[in-house]
């Protein structure tokens, strides 16, 4: 809910431009790592399946992750970790697990193709 807050205001937008203003005549980094989380989450707050449909959390996070990676090949970072699934994660129904493996198959393909 609050996140739907910041978006409506701007705050993101806002957010970004000073992420921008810190590298755009600076110094870029040369790797980033991230842990992935949240895809769970930001379905249920959308009222969409984790995993279970075309728009679910699973996939919305590996799009994101494309944005993402798009955005570091713009800026020239060298380096990056994705966090990506972690040793709890394979604690979930069989069915998410397969799905989550799934998708990050097609992605890797994608991206040694891309």
């Amino acid at each position: 809910m609050l996140k739907n807050l910041f978006a409506a205001i701007g705050v993101y937008k806002i957010y970004q431009r000073w992420l921008w203003y810190q590298i755009k005549d600076g110094k870029r980094p040369e790797h980033i790592a991230i842990i992935l989380d949240g895809n769970r989450r930001w379905a249920t707050e959308q009222e969409k399946s984790p995993w279970l449909t075309d728009k679910w959390g699973h996939k919305q996070g590996a799009d994101t992750v494309e944005q993402l990676l798009d955005w570091c090949s713009m800026i020239n970072v060298k380096y990056i970790t994705l966090y990506s699934f972690s040793t709890e994660n394979f604690s979930r129904q069989s069915e998410e697990i397969t799905k989550i493996m799934q998708i990050a198959e097609e992605r890797f393909k994608k991206l040694l193709v891309d």
